[in-house]
């Protein structure tokens, strides 16, 4: 849900930020390229507009124009900080409230950051989180070695040998497990890595090359794939939904059937994982595209039956020969 008539949680303000900081920091935007953007705001895109009067007269009161094609000059001497929300604040301190993941940051800046928040209050407690995130603290050691990692951009090598460069860390809602997405350099291409003690990870001290992280962005885009779902509100199937795919991307929205259309996005390797999480759903989903998702779900489901079937089969013939 968007909020309305908030002067700093609106799209024209966010971007009027974000041009402030590419000027800021030296980029030429002449007054036609600002129009230009504030125009392809969706919430700008109105009916019978008054010959852009609106959108001049903001940009006048915000940058200054030496003629009316040169770039625009700003009277300001530091970046414009992004504003965190209430809402943001109440999850920050629960997540720094929470054990569970007290591997993210270091010691020291947590507990400022818990002092600093001491009037928030918690967005959710512990008596109310319906993951199960891991208890175990021996895979912490392996989590903290990954954020330093990836924080400082170097390569990492685990079980002794192969040789890894990390890409991101996600957490599955739905398990309550990490996976570390990573490139395997010997073979240039993204591994997905279920993590567990039993995993050996160091830390190197080489430094990711820009070249590579070039190859790792330009695989995983060849790699993406989406998903539309269509789902019928039963079964508490949306928030089943939410809770499967929580370390998707995704977008939804409610069609004129008061049924929720799911479009998720991710990559190939991820495909068994998309169409196990599909299939938990039951009769309450019905997969909309693409078409070879369809067959590989109706081809187990088949495969499944035939082997319901024939399992029946067995039992009755071990009842008539007992009987």
């Amino acid at each position: 849900m968007k909020e309305l008539f908030n002067r700093t949680s609106n799209p024209l303000f966010h971007l009027l930020c974000q041009i402030i900081n590419e000027i800021y920091a030296g980029k030429k935007i002449t007054k036609q390229e600002i129009q230009q953007r504030i125009k392809e705001i969706p919430e700008f895109q109105y009916n019978e507009a008054p010959e852009d009067e609106r959108e001049l007269a903001i940009i006048d009161k915000v940058f200054q124009f030496e003629s009316p094609n040169s770039p625009a000059s700003i009277c300001i001497t530091a970046p414009v900080p992004s504003l965190v929300t209430d809402t943001e604040l109440a999850w920050l301190k629960s997540m720094l409230l929470d054990d569970n993941f007290d591997f993210i940051l270091p010691e020291e800046l947590r507990n400022n950051l818990i002092n600093r928040l001491k009037n928030v209050t918690p967005l959710y407690n512990k008596s109310v989180w319906h993951g199960r995130p891991h208890s175990d603290s021996e895979i912490k050691p392996i989590l903290r070695t990954i954020i330093n990692a990836l924080s400082s951009k170097t390569a990492l090598i685990i079980d002794k040998h192969q040789y890894i460069i990390p890409y991101r860390l996600e957490y599955d809602l739905a398990t309550g497990l990490y996976s570390l997405i990573a490139w395997e350099e010997k073979h240039k291409k993204v591994l997905k890595i279920h993590l567990n003690k039993n995993i050996h990870l160091f830390k190197t001290l080489e430094r990711i090359s820009s070249e590579t992280s070039v190859q790792i962005l330009t695989y995983l885009e060849q790699n993406k794939k989406q998903v539309t779902l269509e789902l019928t509100p039963t079964r508490n199937s949306v928030e089943r939904c939410l809770f499967l795919f929580s370390t998707y991307d995704k977008e939804t929205h409610i069609d004129s059937n008061e049924k929720y259309i799911f479009i998720i996005q991710y990559y190939k390797f991820d495909e068994d994982d998309v169409i196990s999480k599909i299939q938990s759903l039951g009769v309450s989903v019905v997969v909309q595209s693409p078409e070879d998702i369809r067959q590989k779900i109706i081809s187990n489901i088949l495969k499944m039956q035939n082997i319901y079937l024939q399992t029946q089969e067995g039992n009755l013939d071990e009842f008539d020969k007992n009987h």
